[in-house]
Formats: structure tokens, C-alpha cells, sequence
């Protein structure tokens, strides 16, 4: 679907908007043209929904799972920003259901690490105000339109807090014999070959300023902006590093919550393995 079909439905709506607020138009002029805005509305909003099912079924005869065929279909009917915010809120949400039935995005060969202690009391206390807020908004607002409004807004967001601390036991670290899968929730994941596993330590560092870091050879995963496991490369690797792009690096920080656990378990993947040194 060519880009600019993408944006149209959104285009339209602005457009109705625009015309209500500004009022340029006469009332039966304005009445004219968003009976037509409508229409082209509804025939975009078929043909966005046509396509989308035709790109979910290539997708899905082409052997791919059911939600790699949703997200195939959401990058041919919208424009990349928006299909990633809409996979991402679909995948956050899903992770709810995989936490309540105690399913981690892990093989029965991987170890688990985890890495989300730090986060447990802010998360606690996240839900804790969301929760209040919520009840609060429902005995103090006194209009039904802005208390619902309120309400339904406050009813989310404590939906997605509780799938983003989801989505941190869902998709913990993991190691096997053959990589070094490093995750952050769902908004960042990385696969470390453990052929290339040269060495392995506890190493602290504070000094990260984003979650993700990628440059000058070198890749952090943190918490808190802190990393406590360092692992050495050899020889250097290209490792995709999600929506940063693809970086050549030859030593891993990340974050684990017990790092003498996870020395520990990788140490023993990688011997196991092929090539671990020290």
C-alpha cells in the first residue's frame, strides 16, 4: 500500500476537526463537505481493514505465527510510527495473559535471568496511585462526561502499568547453549551468540545514561541506568540491536538482579558450548 494511502484516514479526521473549529464554512456548507469527508472516511477505513486481512493471510499462508502475521499486517496498512505504537500496546497487553498463566517468552532448555527487582516497588506503587487516582476521579468529579472521560483515561493507563511489570517477568533474560538472549520488557531485545563468548565477570557500572547503548564496540542493556555483568567478545560481533540498527561490538553490559547467578549460568552455557577461555 503506497505511503501516503497510509495517512489518509488520519488526514481526514484532522481535516473535519479543522473545519468544525475554525468555522470558515456556512452550516449547510459544512454539512456538504463532511457528509463527503464521511464517506471518503468510511471507504478509506474498508480499504485500510480489506488490506490489512490480505496481508494477515499472505502472511499466515506463508507459515509465519498468528501475532508475526498481525504485526505484518499492521506494517502494510499503517504508517511505521503508528504500527509500532499499536503492536507494542497489543503486545503489552498480551503480556498480562502470559503472566496470569505463568508463561515466559523462554525455551525449557534456556535458563532464566531476570533483571526486574529494582523495579518492583515503583511498579507497586504505580499501580498503588493509579488505582486512587481512578477511585478518586469517580467521587470528586461531579460532570458524567468528564468523570467518565477521567475514569476510562486512568482505567488504561493502570492497564498498561500492569502489562509493562507483565511484560518484565514474560520476557526475562535467558541463556541457552547457543546465545545470550537480553530483553527489556518488550521494547528491547538482543542475541548474543555464545560462540563468541570469550570471557564473563561481575563488572558494576552507574555511568549509562539511556537503556539501551550501542557504540564504540560496546552494547549495555541497564536498569536504573546501572549494569552489574559484563561479558567479552571474541571475536567482535554484529548483533541487531532493534531499532538502533545493526552495531559491531566485542563486550555486553547488562543488568541482572543476582549477576553472581547469571556469571554463573553463562559461564556454564558457554563451556558446554564452543569457546569460552576464561
Amino acid at each position: 500500500m503506497k505511503r501516503w494511502l497510509r495517512w489518509l484516514p488520519f488526514a481526514i479526521v484532522l481535516v473535519e476537526a479543522v473545519l468544525l473549529a475554525t468555522g470558515v464554512l456556512t452550516l449547510g456548507q459544512a454539512a456538504v463537505l463532511l457528509l463527503i469527508l464521511e464517506v471518503l472516511l468510511a471507504v478509506a477505513i474498508v480499504g485500510e481493514f480489506a488490506a490489512l486481512l490480505r496481508a494477515y493471510r499472505r502472511a499466515r499462508r506463508a507459515e509465519a505465527g498468528r501475532a508475526a502475521a498481525f504485526s505484518a499486517a499492521l506494517d502494510a496498512v499503517l504508517p511505521p510510527p503508528l504500527a509500532y505504537l499499536v503492536r507494542q500496546e497489543f503486545r503489552m497487553f498480551s503480556a498480562v495473559y502470559g503472566a496470569l498463566r505463568r508463561r515466559r517468552r523462554v525455551r525449557p532448555d534456556e535458563e532464566v535471568v531476570t533483571y526486574g527487582g529494582q523495579l518492583r516497588t515503583l511498579l507497586i506503587g504505580m499501580v498503588a496511585v493509579s488505582i486512587i487516582e481512578v477511585v478518586v476521579v469517580e467521587l470528586l468529579v461531579p460532570w458524567d462526561w468528564l468523570r467518565w472521560t477521567l475514569v476510562i483515561l486512568g482505567a488504561y493507563g493502570l492497564l498498561w502499568v500492569l502489562g509493562f511489570a507483565s511484560s518484565i517477568y514474560t520476557s526475562p533474560h535467558s541463556v541457552a547453549r547457543d546465545a545470550l538472549h537480553l530483553r527489556f520488557a518488550l521494547f528491547a531485545e538482543v542475541a548474543v551468540p555464545m560462540s563468541n563468548v570469550a570471557s564473563v565477570s561481575q563488572s558494576l557500572s552507574g555511568s549509562h545514561k539511556k537503556l539501551v547503548e550501542a557504540g564504540d564496540g560496546a552494547l549495555s542493556l541497564s536498569v536504573f541506568g546501572t549494569s552489574n555483568v559484563l561479558v567479552i567478545l571474541e571475536p567482535a560481533v554484529e548483533l541487531d540491536v532493534g531499532r538502533s540498527g545493526r552495531h559491531v561490538v566485542d563486550r555486553v553490559r547488562f543488568y541482572a538482579d543476582d549477576p553472581a547467578h547469571a556469571v554463573a549460568t553463562i559461564r556454564a552455557a558457554a563451556t558446554n558450548g564452543v569457546g569460552f577461555v576464561s
